[in-house]
């Protein structure tokens, strides 16, 4: 201002050109543009010097259009653009995605011949072609420079780094060194960014290792930032943390990186720890600090600190200004049951959106209350608001839970209509689900058809209808109707089709799956899949392939030792599964079906005290409250050896709770062993708990 003052007393404001368009330089830079165009206004000649220096300041300030409306301005009034403002321009353009304004102007830069020489042109192309997503038409012009450097590399790596495609990404970074351009700290955020995408420890581990060596993390905390949340991405917790002690800056972004790692992978109690730390060292937490942490009390259900933080954000006058925070809250709220206060946030809201509403429509779902999700997508709907995906989702998943088919039409129709259906495969599915879960596959197998991608979650979805319907032939059916389309199966689908070959005997084509799972190498990175194919060799009977493929497995979790030992008990193997039994509890504990398995046996070899031995082990060493298939599994064994009065003592016995099939198995047991006159006592006992005793009785004295 004072040089501005200063020149105007030496009448040197209005003569010299040079130094008005730098004062118009100046006034853009700061930001001050009204001030700008007082100036620019009394230049005696308005040139591409000045018309580019308020370009370049409203692009710098983030008012994009106003910079586009002032090199259109300057067009009208013919004044002919130089490089330098086509770069401020291309660049506004990738600021805000704006592939259409881009493209004209990389058409003018083309007609004009301006490419072949000016590099920075170039390089501000390829960025804004990266930035909008629009990646062969950015290769496009970067295989086109004459000259490339780590401008033009990096804008490309991050270009392929922000649309997910982390391989080619990093096949550019290894590109661009053996071309001999070297990286800078710029080109290996983009990098990591690719790293975490695909997270790829091992890339990141290698990238990490040339940062240090070439000192960069000292001077770039954007860069250390980066490298947290590639380990946090990767899983790595512990190397994250100790990138982030090593950090000489630790901002808030380095902080909530962490937080959210923590937060994302359940240790809830460190997210915690370390939101408190940051609030120690006087860091200011922002929106995404605080979605993180709420996330954490969330998942922990610790409710103290949830609300604490609830009375923070509210005092800060933080909800007014971003919905997330009360979005999250609601979430926190309803995640714990506590409706009422998720439903004073959701109130206190002066536009209830979608995902509010998805916020509490999530949290009912998980505790079973599908008749409330009903009435609140019916209120959704009276007070204007539209669905988005995620809340026709959720009905979906409501209308399963309670098999509501009218829901479920009803839902398609919408979806339907709004086009959503279209979209990806992922409406469908949830659609084709539901349908199956209110029993009805013909429509189920309608909406597949109607899908207009055939992906590998949508075939996997419909083979799980089929297997969980028992229609074991239509799911093989359409397990090779996915292949011949080549679609091909994931662990999931692999995982549905042993089941059915299991539970339909189908041993070959079991066996085709197993080397086709061999085949990928897929047997030991998830243990779900080698428990199924042990299930499924054990169900077939041959128990040798069962025993095998147990046998190679690392990792032999407590399904694992179930299969195998239904299996043998199947088989017919009385003494195997009591070896086996032994064997697990060296290795891993039991569960309520390793117990069940082994009380059938007792119960079908007549071992009662054996049985009453397990039964009490349950409890007294596991901590496994006896089930009611448990408790009649023994209720039948000591009826088969006469002790009916420990039956009836075990029926009437407060620590269990009061189930009719128990005296059932009694009655029935009475009838086996022709013992009348306890038999009628039992009768008498089921009458007068059960509403329907006419249809019981009427039933009991035709047998």
């Amino acid at each position: 201002m004072e040089i501005h003052a200063h020149a105007c007393l030496l009448g040197l404001a209005e003569r010299d050109r040079f130094l008005c368009s730098t004062l118009v330089d100046m006034y853009a830079k700061c930001g001050s543009m009204s001030e700008a165009w007082k100036i620019f206004n009394h230049l005696s000649a308005q040139d591409a010097v000045a018309w580019t220096a308020l370009i370049k300041g409203y692009a710098d300030n983030g008012d994009t259009r106003a910079a586009l409306e002032t090199f259109n301005q300057m067009q009208t009034n013919c004044v002919a653009p130089d490089a330098v403002t086509y770069v401020c321009c291309v660049k506004a353009c990738g600021s805000i995605h704006n592939q259409n304004d881009g493209h004209k102007l990389h058409t003018e830069v083309e007609s004009k011949g301006l490419l072949a020489n000016e590099l920075n042109l170039g390089n501000a192309l390829v960025d804004m072609y990266a930035k909008s997503g629009a990646l062969s038409a950015a290769l496009h012009v970067f295989e086109r420079l004459a000259v490339r450097d780590v401008v033009s590399w990096t804008a490309l790596i991050g270009g392929y780094a922000e649309d997910g495609q982390g391989a080619k990404a990093l096949q550019c970074f290894e590109e661009m060194q053996i071309e001999g351009v070297q990286p800078n700290a710029a080109t290996f955020v983009c990098s990591l960014k690719a790293s975490s995408c695909m997270k790829n420890l091992s890339y990141g581990l290698i990238l990490h290792s040339e940062i240090e060596r070439r000192k960069l993390l000292q001077n770039d905390h954007l860069l250390g930032n980066t490298l947290i949340d590639m380990y946090v991405k990767c899983g790595s917790l512990h190397l994250a943390q100790a990138v982030f002690g090593k950090l000489h800056i630790q901002d808030v972004v380095a902080w909530t990186t962490l937080i959210m790692g923590y937060a994302e992978q359940c240790h809830s109690a460190k997210a915690l720890e370390l939101y408190e730390q940051m609030k120690r060292k006087g860091i200011q937490p922002n929106t995404a600090t605080f979605l993180c942490t709420l996330k954490a009390c969330a998942t922990s259900g610790d409710l103290d600190n949830g609300q604490n933080l609830h009375s923070y954000i509210k005092a800060e006058g933080l909800l007014g200004e971003d919905s997330s925070l009360g979005t999250s809250l609601i979430g926190m709220y309803a995640k714990a049951g506590l409706f009422i206060q998720a439903h004073e946030v959701f109130d206190s809201f002066s536009h209830q959106d979608a995902v509010s509403w998805n916020a509490l429509i999530t949290g009912y779902i998980d505790y079973g209350h599908e008749e409330k999700v009903f009435q609140l997508f019916e209120q959704m709907q009276i007070e204007g608001i539209l669905g988005d995906p995620i809340t026709y989702l959720c009905i979906f998943r409501a209308c399963a839970g309670v098999a509501s088919l009218s829901m479920v039409q009803k839902l398609h129709v919408q979806v339907s209509a709004r086009g959503l259906f279209n979209v990806d495969s992922i409406m469908g599915t949830a659609l084709l689900d539901a349908y199956a879960k209110c029993g009805n596959l013909v429509k189920a197998q309608a909406v597949f058809d109607e899908l207009p991608t055939q992906d590998v979650v949508s075939c996997t979805a419909l083979v799980a209808c089929y297997v969980e319907h028992g229609c074991w032939e239509e799911a093989l059916n359409c397990f090779d109707g996915m292949q011949l389309k080549g679609v091909s199966p994931n662990i999931a689908t692999l995982i549905c089709g042993l089941k059915c070959c299991g539970a339909s005997g189908a041993l070959d084509r079991g066996k085709e799956l197993h080397i086709e799972i061999e085949r990928r190498c897929l047997l030991q990175r998830d243990p779900a899949i080698g428990n199924t194919l042990v299930d499924m060799y054990s169900k077939c009977g041959v128990l040798p392939l069962a025993q095998e493929v147990f046998d190679s497995l690392l990792n032999q979790d407590v399904v694992t030792w179930n299969s195998l030992i239904a299996g043998y008990v199947q088989k017919g193997k009385p003494a195997a599964p009591f070896l086996l039994i032994d064997r697990m509890l060296e290795r891993t504990d039991p569960n309520p079906l390793t117990f069940l398995i082994i009380l059938s046996v007792c119960n079908r070899m007549g071992f009662l005290n054996l049985n009453q031995t397990y039964f009490d082990t349950m409890s007294k060493d596991f901590g496994i409250v006896p089930g009611t298939e448990h408790q009649i599994s023994m209720i039948h064994l000591l009826c088969r050896a006469g002790n009916y009065d420990k039956a009836i003592a075990m029926i009437n016995d407060n620590t269990y709770p009061c189930n009719f099939s128990k005296w059932r198995t009694l009655l029935n047991a009475c009838k086996f062993c022709a013992n009348i006159e306890v038999g009628r006592e039992v009768f008498e006992k089921m009458v007068k708990i059960h509403s329907k005793s006419g249809r019981l009785q009427s039933h009991t004295l035709t047998e």
